[in-house]
């Protein structure tokens, strides 16, 4: 993803920002900044799916403290790093804070779904609806499935 930005970024950034208008040499700072600041953000987008698919493993186990306490780590990070970051950097300042507080959220969901399968908790317990719930189920999603399966051609 990052190299993807990196390579064709400012080619994008480019024709989003002008489509019609003029290139004059504010909008060639802009597309600057935006390219910097999307380079930067972009270092961290593979931590933000580990982060979701790590959250995701919390909520499907019925763990809702690890996620909020997360929520609240990288709330914190935001700030202090927007703060002290913007000033220094500017714009890519901001994006290395919300780099910040990805990575770190992502460290919390990671060591707690770590603990709970080192102490050999399963992450997730499946179990199978019994023929009644099942059949209760399928009156209220099966003409909602039908309906979407015969006006979606796949």
């Amino acid at each position: 993803m990052s190299m993807t930005v990196a390579l064709f970024g400012k080619t994008l950034l480019r024709r989003i920002i002008v489509q019609d208008a003029a290139i004059t040499a504010s909008t060639l700072d802009v597309l600057s900044y935006a390219h910097s600041y999307t380079i930067t953000s972009s270092l961290a987008s593979t931590f933000s799916v580990v982060g979701m698919v790590a959250q995701a493993i919390c909520l499907g186990s019925l763990d809702l403290r690890t996620p909020a306490i997360a929520v609240a780590v990288a709330s914190a990070c935001y700030l202090f790093g927007d703060y002290f970051f913007t000033i220094k950097w500017g714009s890519n300042g901001a994006a290395a804070a919300t780099a910040l507080a990805t990575i770190a959220s992502t460290t919390v969901l990671l060591s707690a779904n770590y603990r709970r399968l080192s102490n050999n908790k399963s992450p997730t317990q499946l179990n199978y609806p019994t023929r009644n719930r099942f059949f209760q189920l399928f009156q209220l999603a099966g003409p909602f499935f039908f309906n979407v399966r015969k006006n979606c051609r796949l």
